[in-house]
């Protein structure tokens, strides 16, 4: 998975195999262990199907994003696309000062492309 943060957009990006994984029910994560003051600080992003309503939470360096399953499997039917699933959350509890934050979660299908290329 790979992990890209600018201001209130976040994006999760996923390759085939890892779609594969959170359609079997599993969760896919990408975890990394930053330096701080204070030791080592663990930094941990997860997606994860569910049957309700997205939801994006994040606490004490822990990210997690539910994703609808039966948006992620219309989504898988028809790769390869050039949009992902995009939502948006309200990060103040509906305050007019607040920001929302903008998710998008991304299926890369460029790396197995590329292995069905080699093959031929």
């Amino acid at each position: 998975m790979k992990i890209q943060i600018e201001a209130q957009q976040l994006r999760f990006r996923i390759d085939e195999a890892e779609l594969a994984e959170l359609l079997a029910g599993r969760t896919v994560d990408n975890t990394s262990t930053l330096p701080s003051g204070q030791g080592a600080l663990l930094v941990r992003h997860c997606v994860n199907l569910t049957n309700g309503h997205a939801a994006c939470s994040c606490d004490s360096g822990h990210w997690q994003l539910l994703v609808p399953r039966g948006l992620v499997e219309e989504h898988a039917r028809q790769l390869p696309r050039r949009e992902g699933l995009r939502f948006t959350f309200d990060t103040g509890e509906g305050r007019a000062d607040t920001m929302a934050l903008h998710v998008t979660l991304d299926i890369d299908v460029r790396d197995s492309a590329r292995r069905r290329f080699l093959k031929e």
